[in-house]
């Protein structure tokens, strides 16, 4: 069995994660989006600027996005490659799973409370997952070799993830099952809040920086999620 590429894993990790969570979390399994997945536009991949009248642009769903390439990240330049790694792995290993977990559930024979359960259990998850990958990404600061707009973007996009979910979930909590709409209203996302190309993107950039490539595959969590990968779409 072939083994997947840093780049092939992450791009199926992020694609499950973040593509099925914009189409909803009910429904069959997409097939992941390839290694080289690009950005729609230059600007999705672009750090925010400040606006002329001062405020700060915002990212998917609204939330700031990540600070300009030239400024600072609390724990430094010289972090761990491998722990870099690790807690990127962590936090999209961890919302994988619980997509797959979710994705179980979420099949047409199964109840609406079972589905919808299921659903505010998944957000939970991804919440928790990508909010740890968030902080432990802030306190270790970037790796030399990485570039510092690429580190704040990644940063950025998980906080404003974090914050769609935390909008997303008593939302989903508090649907009426017997709502028309339920099956509608149960598809937590729209397309654009999650935006994954960009994310995407930014592992491109990340998996070409000197050393990265080899940390990742040294990173305990990004072999774990290695292994995940292979067994949901096969090596």
């Amino acid at each position: 069995m072939a083994r997947r590429t840093p780049a092939g894993v992450l791009a199926a990790a992020a694609g499950l994660t973040l593509v099925l969570a914009a189409c909803g979390s009910g429904g069959d399994t997409p097939a992941s989006p390839g290694a080289n997945t690009p950005s729609s536009d230059s600007s999705a991949t672009s750090a925010p600027e400040t606006s002329a009248s001062g405020g700060v642009d915002r990212g998917p769903g609204g939330q700031p996005g990540a600070p300009g390439g030239g400024q600072p990240a609390p724990g430094g330049t010289n972090a761990d490659p491998v722990r870099w790694n690790d807690a990127v792995c962590k936090g999209l290993g961890g919302s994988m799973r619980a997509m797959l977990t979710a994705l179980k559930a979420n099949s047409p024979d199964h109840k609406p409370e079972d589905r919808k359960a299921a659903t505010v259990a998944y957000l939970g998850a991804t919440e928790g997952a990508l909010g740890t990958a968030r902080t432990e990404l802030t306190g270790l600061g970037r790796p030399a070799a990485l570039r510092q707009d690429t580190h704040n973007e990644l940063i950025g996009y998980l906080g404003a993830a974090v914050e769609t979910i935390k909008r997303k979930q008593p939302e989903v909590a508090g649907l009426d099952v017997k709502d028309p709409r339920f099956e509608e209203k149960l598809q937590p996302f729209a397309a654009e809040e999650l935006d994954p190309a960009r994310l995407l993107a930014k592992f491109e950039e990340v998996r070409t920086a000197p050393g990265m490539e080899e940390a990742y595959r040294k990173a305990p969590e990004c072999q774990r999620m290695v292994k995940d990968t292979e067994g949901a779409f096969g090596g």
